[in-house]
């Protein structure tokens, strides 16, 4: 049933444009190390102690070998777009622990000097470390795409939207419900902390194949109920081919049963008969003709008292 409502709302959405509705901003870089925004941030004495950075995410497909979203040189906060960098003055490492190539996901890192270093994806905690009790340096640089050298194995080579730094540690609360209220919303905005917007990043010039587009909200709803088609599609073909190998397994049983049955019959049938050669070789002539020595006779009583 659910499926069938996805594929609904997938073929109603190909008849909207989305002209008259919504946009969202979306920032693409290339994948080369010359494609990339650098500049120096305001204010970043209110960071020192504390900060959260959140934003969407979506993985490139010739990325470098630890693609960097952002770096803030020297300070210094790193984060990686496949879990390898988790960085403010200490690793978190949580490699393998992020969404495929071309998924769009909700990323959140949470720091407090001295206190914890938490990471969560799509409003989830999936890892945290005691952060680290060195304050950030005021003086850096934010590098958008790659690193402060801008090195190839730093290429992000990705797809940004909504990056925040908000000056405190958010709550996983807080979180949730920045992750949860999506991609085409400003609950980012209201939040009155100090922070460096998206807008603010926007506004940074850009160096290289860096493009600034939008996109309307309902194509962004197209494209996840198709990813969450592709992936029901995925479990149904998944749960076939485990109801077909339950069933194989079930007929083993089936037949495993009906040979012990066998088995148990073939049993019980050797020992009726051996019981009945027993009563054949006692109550033949020959047996009360034959001359029994005390050896036999003993063995013959042991015959009857097994009958």
């Amino acid at each position: 049933m659910f499926s069938y409502l996805i594929l609904c709302l997938l073929a109603l959405s190909s008849c909207v444009d989305g002209s008259n509705e919504p946009q969202f901003t979306v920032l693409r870089f290339g994948s080369s190390t010359g494609d990339y925004i650098e500049f120096a941030p305001r204010n970043m004495a209110s960071f020192r102690r504390a900060l959260t950075v959140t934003g969407w995410i979506k993985r490139g497909t010739n990325p470098g070998r630890y693609p960097m979203v952002m770096q803030y040189y020297p300070g210094i906060v790193s984060i990686g777009s496949n879990g390898h960098y988790n960085y403010v003055n200490k690793h978190l490492y949580l490699t393998g622990m992020f969404p495929n190539v071309g998924i769009w996901f909700h990323y959140a890192m949470t720091w407090q000097a001295g206190g914890q270093q938490r990471v969560y994806i799509n409003g989830e905690e999936i890892g945290n470390t005691t952060a680290s009790t060195s304050e950030l340096k005021t003086d850096g640089k934010i590098y958008l795409g790659g690193n402060y050298n801008h090195g190839s194995d730093y290429v992000f080579g990705g797809e940004l939207h909504k990056l925040t730094m908000f000056a405190e540690e958010l709550s996983a609360e807080q979180v949730k419900v920045v992750a949860e209220a999506g991609m085409c919303t400003a609950v980012e905005d209201s939040l009155t902390i100090e922070k460096l917007e998206w807008g603010y990043f926007l506004s940074q010039p850009k160096t290289g194949n860096v493009v600034e587009s939008t996109a309307a909200c309902f194509s962004l709803l197209k494209e996840q109920l198709q990813e969450t088609s592709d992936k029901l599609n995925d479990t149904q073909a998944r749960l076939t081919d485990t109801q077909k190998k339950l069933n194989v397994t079930s007929q083993r049983l089936v037949d495993a049963e009906k040979e012990i049955k066998e088995k148990d019959a073939q049993l019980e049938e050797a020992r009726t008969l051996s019981k009945i050669s027993k009563w054949d070789v006692l109550l033949t002539p020959a047996f009360y003709n034959k001359r029994l020595t005390k050896d036999s006779y003993n063995s013959h009583i042991q015959d009857w008292a097994m009958l």
